[in-house]
């Protein structure tokens, strides 16, 4: 698998949340995963990659964009 070989190599993965930043976790590379919008996606998704990024296995944090703009227009 291409994407898992490219990974390894990775100290760091940050893009859009789905099946990429879970091999990424899946992995142990810390991850920074990132959406606008939770709906459609199970939230056992979410129980999944918490688990798998929790310490010590693994670092992660899920970025809401919409989120991000909005702590953005504070500052």
């Amino acid at each position: 698998m291409v994407q898992a070989a490219v990974l390894q190599r990775a100290t760091l993965f940050m893009g859009t949340y789905g099946g990429l930043a879970q091999l990424a976790l899946r992995l142990g590379i810390p991850t920074i995963a990132c959406f606008t919008s939770w709906s459609g996606t199970a939230f056992l998704h979410l129980d999944l990659t918490n688990r798998l990024g929790s310490p010590p296995a693994c670092r992660s944090h899920m970025l809401n964009l919409k989120s991000a703009e909005a702590m953005e227009a504070l500052w």
